[in-house]
């Protein structure tokens, strides 16, 4: 009998072993899979309007005075991270265009940006801020000078 509570005992303690040993190993595992604020993004989407496109605009619009692909392809527009200690320093962290539709959407990192298109005549200069999991809609107009 005696035997016997000692064998118990030592069951005991390599059950209690096996448990605390699984639950560290469950905290290790999902203690380290917690993300950085660099990798929780948010979502800026948006629709791009180009024009005009021809001297003179008319209505209904000359098919050959409407976006196409190209059209958003001459048109870049670059996204800048605004400093975090200096509001005035911006550094560029992502290029984009529109779809040939004028439609977009990017993911970003959460914070403070600012979006600029500087190809032609009309400069187009816009900050928003983006939160994690959220979508942030920016619609963007750029006038490309002609008249």
């Amino acid at each position: 009998m005696a035997k016997s509570i000692v064998q118990n005992k030592a069951k005991n303690k390599y059950s209690l072993f096996i448990v605390i040993l699984g639950i560290f190993a469950l905290l290790l595992i999902f203690g380290c899979t917690t993300k950085s604020p660099e990798q929780i993004k948010g979502t800026l989407q948006g629709h791009i309007t180009i024009g005009p496109l021809c001297p003179v605009e008319r209505n209904p619009p000359d098919p050959k005075c409407q976006p196409t692909a190209e059209t958003y392809l001459a048109y870049p527009l670059t996204v800048y991270k605004v400093g975090a200690g200096d509001p005035g320093q911006l550094t560029a962290i992502d290029k984009f265009v529109g779809d040939k539709d004028g439609n977009y959407r990017i993911g970003l990192p959460e914070g403070s940006y600012k979006i600029s298109q500087e190809t032609g005549i009309s400069r187009y200069q816009q900050e928003f801020t983006i939160k994690a999991g959220e979508t942030t809609t920016l619609d963007i107009d750029i006038d490309t000078g002609i008249r």
